[in-house]
């Protein structure tokens, strides 16, 4: 055999095992549960082992890589050593590095509470006092949820968002990502309760959610669906997406439009879910309340679980089961909404969730004012107004006020549906204004025409405060009389005031008076008040020059 000949042959044989070798590693890969297959061919495996594959980017350098991945403990010449690479070559964008996951820079990304309805209580990790969910609240590792008659929306820093149903236990076992790559590892456990979950479809294929019960595992990829963990096992309700399914050891991949049942006696099962039921409504635009909303019953339903969401706010209203295929909304103000409808059968399976999204665009009118009349005089503290409605849905009140620009309400009436009502205080006399304020719902309100009205009595009595004498002039103060139009002020020799010395009228507190010396007088003031408003001296008071 000539050189040539044995050349060739060698490189054949080196081809040949080079193949081999290939083939191994991918097989090795596989087994392992890699990455790039542990997701789509079989179900998550209990810890993640092996390297993970990041695709390159325009513009991407080593340094760059290493920064935004790497821990502490690595830098770009370990990325440099385990990829065989060399630094001086540029890296092409689309292909791969290989990076272990245990280089992984890895930070806690806690949840947040988005919406809390009823009586939701968190139990911090390593704390022994519980406290109350508000909207806002951070969720972190080992922090567990319990809701009794509330519910609550958690959403996870990948955007994923829970829905918490009543009477439901949810701890956060791990919410970590890797670096700023966007790869997370989310798991939970849901002690008992039901879950609603639509979480965000995975960029990266390393990327975990999972939610373990006590007689199950569910582990998605972006998917929705509701899990629900009882006594007896685990319901699985798969609305988009596909979510592996089981025990630790025996997982089943259940895809949309099925749910499937895992007992806590180990048995399986798998069944399509019933179609939503049909919902029945006259229009998506209201502008009256109450709204009532029904739907096509099913034979094999024995109960409805109807939810309702506000659309601008995320804020989860209403959640409860109904046996009757109606429901009464009341109350809703202004807005965008949208309302849930699934129907319940045997083992409490639920169907597909039927949507309706309405608007509520509710427009108050003005009223119109009966009684009293404009320009009345009253002569009761608490007098009766009445006035006429444009829609009987409405709310209305009374509102009082000194000025016709009601800048200062000095009264009201509680809201109510009547045409007619009293103020919730008595009114002292002087002129006044008055209006009906109509509201449908928080968002619109309508105000009617003014009335102006006088609540008959007798003006307060004016006390003089102090006297300042400067040689033979005194200066005299008195109190501001509320609704005076002006003050008269009478100066006598006598306390019976029949012989005058002097009688002024002035507009504001204060006059100044000339005295004799040696003599003693008498002063007095009263507010001036005009019909059918009275009023009356007040006390003397005694002035002398000595």
């Amino acid at each position: 055999m000539g050189y040539t000949a044995v050349r060739r042959q060698l490189e054949s044989v080196t081809a040949m095992l080079l193949l081999l070798v290939a083939l191994a590693g991918t097989q090795t890969a596989l087994a392992r549960g890699s990455a790039s297959a542990e997701l789509e061919l079989a179900p998550p495996v209990p810890e993640r082992n092996g390297d993970w594959t990041y695709t390159v980017r325009p513009d991407d350098s080593l340094e760059a890589i290493s920064d935004r991945l790497l821990g502490a403990a690595r830098d770009q010449e370990d990325l440099v050593s385990y990829n065989n690479i060399s630094t001086h070559q540029p890296l092409i964008p689309g292909e791969t590095l290989k990076v272990p996951l245990n280089w992984l820079e890895r930070s806690p990304k806690p949840a947040r509470a988005t919406s809390v309805t009823g009586a939701v209580f968190v139990y911090p990790h390593l704390e022994t006092q519980r406290r109350h969910l508000s909207v806002g609240d951070r969720l972190n590792v080992g922090d567990e949820v319990r809701t009794t008659n509330g519910q609550a929306i958690i959403k996870l820093a990948d955007g994923s968002v829970l829905q918490l149903e009543r009477q439901s236990r949810l701890t956060f076992d791990r919410l970590t990502q890797y670096g700023r790559s966007g790869m997370a590892d989310t798991r939970m456990n849901l002690e008992r309760g039901r879950i609603n979950t639509e979480v965000e479809p995975f960029e990266h294929r390393g990327s975990r959610f999972q939610i373990e019960t006590p007689s199950a595992v569910a582990a998605v990829r972006g998917t929705a669906f509701s899990l629900e963990s009882r006594k007896d096992g685990t319901l699985l309700e798969v609305r988009e997406g596909e979510v592996w399914f089981g025990d630790g050891e025996d997982q089943k991949a259940v895809h949309t439009g099925y749910s499937a049942f895992q007992g806590a006696n180990g048995s399986q099962s798998l069944a399509p879910l019933d179609a939503g039921p049909n919902i029945q409504t006259d229009g998506t635009r209201i502008d009256s309340m109450p709204m009532d909303i029904r739907w096509e019953g099913t034979p094999e339903a024995g109960r409805y679980r109807v939810r309702l969401f506000d659309r601008d706010t995320g804020e989860w209203l209403i959640s409860k089961e109904v046996e009757n295929t109606r429901v009464n909304l009341d109350q809703l103000g202004n807005g965008e909404y949208r309302l849930h409808v699934a129907s319940i059968g045997p083992r409490n399976r639920h169907s597909e969730i039927s949507t309706l999204d309405f608007v509520v665009n509710r427009q108050a009118h003005p009223a119109e004012l009966m009684a009293p009349a404009n320009q009345t005089t009253l002569d009761s503290e608490q007098p009766e107004f009445q006035w006429q409605r444009q829609d009987n849905s409405e709310q209305a009140r009374i509102e009082v006020a000194r000025t016709a620009a009601f800048e200062d309400i000095v009264a009201a009436s509680d809201w109510g549906r009547m045409g007619r009502a009293r103020l919730n205080q008595t009114l002292k006399p002087g002129q006044y204004h008055w209006r009906v304020v109509t509201r449908k719902g928080d968002a619109s309100s309508a105000t009617s025409k003014v009335h102006q009205f006088t609540m008959a009595g007798e003006l307060a009595n004016a006390r003089i405060i102090s006297a300042n004498r400067i040689d033979n002039r005194v200066s005299l103060y008195w109190n501001r009389v509320e609704n005076a139009q002006g003050y008269r002020v009478q100066l006598a020799r006598d306390d019976s005031f029949s012989d005058i010395v002097e009688e002024v009228t002035v507009e504001n507190t204060e006059t100044r008076v000339e005295l004799e010396t040696g003599q003693r007088y008498h002063v007095r003031v009263k507010g001036l008040a005009t019909d059918p408003m009275t009023s009356n001296w007040g006390e003397p008071y005694q002035i002398s020059i000595q």
